[in-house]
């Protein structure tokens, strides 16, 4: 039988880590009963990564990181955030947002030697971000009670964004 995300969670982290990343899985099943939502292994021999996705557009992606019981990354996807949701977003949540746009490829260890490319995240454009190859556009690591609000605020507009242009 495979486990859920949430096994793993508790197999793996503790303490912060733990109780923040059941409090995302959470927030984002919350999503599920629209049926256009799903959240699974990304590769089905791999427990430690998991994707969420609304209409198989990827929202974002969760490693839990068997080698430190201490940590999670979040990964926000997309190109275009927050630019056609009609939403109004404090300033607080896009400074969280922009503080945590993904880097240049290979400057941030992900190893690929893609081309980076062009985001708009709520409004800001930035030219060089790492693609790694599920069009990541944000990287959040083990995000504290402040940042893991702001970054479920990021997730819902990015959700809203694919609805709206699905």
């Amino acid at each position: 039988m495979s486990k859920s995300i949430e096994d793993v969670i508790r197999k793996i982290l503790k303490g912060d880590a733990r109780k923040n990343a059941l409090d995302l899985v959470d927030h984002l099943r919350a999503g599920e009963e629209s049926g256009d939502f799903s959240l699974g292994k990304l590769n089905e021999g791999d427990e430690n990564f998991w994707i969420a996705r609304t209409k198989g557009e990827n929202v974002c992606c969760i490693l839990l990181n068997g080698e430190n019981p201490d940590s999670f990354t979040v990964w926000v996807c997309g190109d275009h955030i927050g630019e056609g949701a009609g939403v109004a977003v404090g300033e607080r949540i896009k400074e969280v947002a922009w503080a945590h746009v993904f880097g240049p490829c290979g400057g941030h260890g992900c190893g690929c030697s893609r081309e980076s490319r062009y985001k708009s995240i709520f409004g800001k454009h930035f030219d060089d971000v790492c693609t790694a190859q599920l069009t990541v556009a944000m990287q959040f690591e083990n995000p504290g009670d402040e940042t893991l609000d702001c970054m479920k605020r990021i997730i819902d507009i990015r959700k809203g964004d694919i609805r709206q242009t699905a």
